[in-house]
C-alpha cells in the first residue's frame, strides 16, 4: 500500500534569516555620512564667519510666527504627560510641531515635527525656528539659559532609526556612548558582503545627516548667538529611540 505524500518537516530550528549588515544598509549609511559631514563642516564655517541670523531677519521670522502659527499645550496623552507644547499652522492641518521645553535643564525634547504638504504660499519657518521661539518664549522676560541639548524623541522610523540600527550592529554597546566628531576608534562587524567598519566619528556625522539631525545644525548656524551655542559637542544614543545632541557654548 502506497504512503500518502506528506510534506517534509523543516530543518531543526526553522528558517534563520541573515541578520548581518547588508550592502543596502552600508550604502544608506554612507549617504547619511556624506550628508552629515557636509552639514557639520558648513555649520563650522558659518559660525566661524559669524553667519547667525541678523536682528532684521529674526524679526521677520518672529512676524511670520505671530501671523500664521498657534501654540497650545498638547492634548495627546504621550505628549501632555511631558508638558509638551503643540504648534500648528492655521489652514494647514498636516503641519504639527510638538516639543517640550525644559528650562531647568536647558533642554528641548523634540517629539514630533512635521512640515505641511503642500507648503504654504508664504516663507515657511524651519523646524529650528519654531524650536528656538518655543525655547525663548518659555523663559518669558527672563534671560534665557544657553541651550544644553536637544533630545530627538521617538527616533523610530526613517533614516534616523536606520542609522541607529546600523551603529548598534557594529557596536552592540553603543547605548549611552558619547559620539564625538574627532573620535577615530574603529568598529567592525561581518556583513553580508564582507567586513563592514566605521569610526565613532562616522557615527557622529552620520546622525547629523539624518532627518532627525538637521534642526540641531540650524539651531547653531542661525540661532547660536541668541542661544549661546557655537557648535555640537557630541551625540549620545540614550536608548533605541531617544538620541541627545549636546551643544558647545560661548
Amino acid at each position: 500500500m502506497s504512503q500518502p505524500n506528506v510534506p517534509k518537516a523543516p530543518p531543526s530550528g526553522g528558517y534563520k534569516p541573515d541578520m548581518r549588515i547588508s550592502a543596502t544598509q552600508t550604502q544608506e549609511f554612507g549617504q547619511t555620512l556624506v550628508t552629515g559631514t557636509r552639514r557639520y563642516n558648513d555649520m563650522v564655517t558659518s559660525v566661524r564667519q559669524g553667519g547667525f541670523l541678523s536682528d532684521a531677519d529674526m524679526e521677520l521670522r518672529r512676524a511670520t510666527y505671530r501671523a500664521h502659527y498657534t501654540a497650545a499645550p498638547s492634548t495627546k496623552p504621550d505628549y501632555s504627560a511631558d508638558n509638551a507644547q503643540e504648534v500648528s499652522i492655521t489652514g494647514f492641518p498636516s503641519a504639527t510641531y510638538i516639543n517640550t521645553i525644559d528650562t531647568g535643564n536647558a533642554e528641548i525634547r523634540a517629539w514630533l515635527n512635521v512640515n505641511p504638504v503642500p507648503a504654504p504660499p508664504w516663507a515657511l519657518l524651519k523646524t529650528s525656528d519654531i524650536q528656538f521661539l518655543q525655547y525663548e518664549m518659555a523663559f518669558g522676560n527672563q534671560r534665557i539659559t544657553p541651550l544644553s541639548r536637544i533630545v530627538r524623541m521617538n527616533v523610530a522610523s526613517g533614516n534616523g532609526s536606520k542609522m541607529v540600527l546600523h551603529m548598534s550592529q557594529l557596536n552592540p554597546q553603543c547605548i549611552g556612548m558619547a559620539l564625538r566628531p574627532d573620535d577615530t576608534k574603529q568598529w567592525q562587524a561581518e556583513g553580508q558582503a564582507g567586513i563592514v567598519s566605521a569610526t565613532t566619528a562616522n557615527f557622529f556625522h552620520a546622525f547629523l545627516g539624518t532627518d532627525n539631525g538637521a534642526s540641531s545644525i540650524w539651531l547653531v548656524r542661525e540661532h547660536g548667538r541668541r542661544l549661546g551655542i557655537t557648535g555640537i559637542e557630541k551625540v549620545v544614543v540614550l536608548n533605541a529611540q531617544n538620541v541627545a545632541i549636546h551643544f558647545t557654548h560661548t
